[in-house]
């Protein structure tokens, strides 16, 4: 009884602590860039976004040192604050 129970309770322990990624990210629309910035440092991608520039005509990699989240509710919720329209909201 007491061996039942013992793994009862670790299976419910072990449940609580996994989060799944959909709830790990609140889907929050921000005002402006520098609300977004506080929670998301490189900003917030749709899938297939791009944090690409252009340089002497060719699009190369943007000399960013931070990686944006890729969520495409959480963008589509901030997709205003994407001035340059490259599918990477608010990036550094």
């Amino acid at each position: 009884m007491i061996k039942k129970l013992t793994t009862f309770m670790f299976v419910a322990i072990a449940s609580l602590c996994i989060i799944s990624p959909a709830s790990a990210v609140d889907k929050v629309k921000y005002k402006n860039c520098t609300q977004l910035s506080k929670v998301y440092p490189g900003g917030v991608a749709k899938t297939g976004g791009s944090n690409m520039t252009k340089s002497k005509g060719k699009l190369v990699p943007a000399k960013s040192k931070k990686i944006a989240l890729v969520d495409d509710e959480l963008y589509n919720l901030n997709n205003k604050l994407d001035a340059d329209k490259d599918g990477v909201a608010c990036e550094k």
